[in-house]
């Protein structure tokens, strides 16, 4: 349970970000961790080129402190996700 409010409030964080600065990367964090950072994949469902992903994983990442090379933050994020979302079952 902790672990998700953890999640929650860095989706919220996330959120906020976009939100000031009009962006979307929650949705974009979304699609990135549920095709399990398969960037070839990613870059070719949200039609967008592979190094503007790369770029807006780091910018993510340095907004949340943290790398995805981190498993714990990515099932966190993704347990979040599936909380905050859970009536959501649209495909990205």
């Amino acid at each position: 349970m902790l672990t998700s409010l953890r999640g929650c409030r860095q989706l919220l964080r996330i959120r906020a970000y976009d939100e000031q600065h009009g962006t979307d990367n929650l949705a974009f964090l979304r699609a990135y961790l549920r095709y399990e950072r398969r960037t070839t994949v990613v870059a070719e469902k949200l039609h967008m080129h592979r190094n503007t992903l790369l770029h807006r994983i780091k910018r993510i990442e340095e907004l949340l402190g943290s790398t995805f090379d981190d498993w714990t933050l990515r099932r966190m994020l993704l347990l979040s996700f599936d909380y905050l979302y859970l009536d959501d079952d649209r495909d990205i």
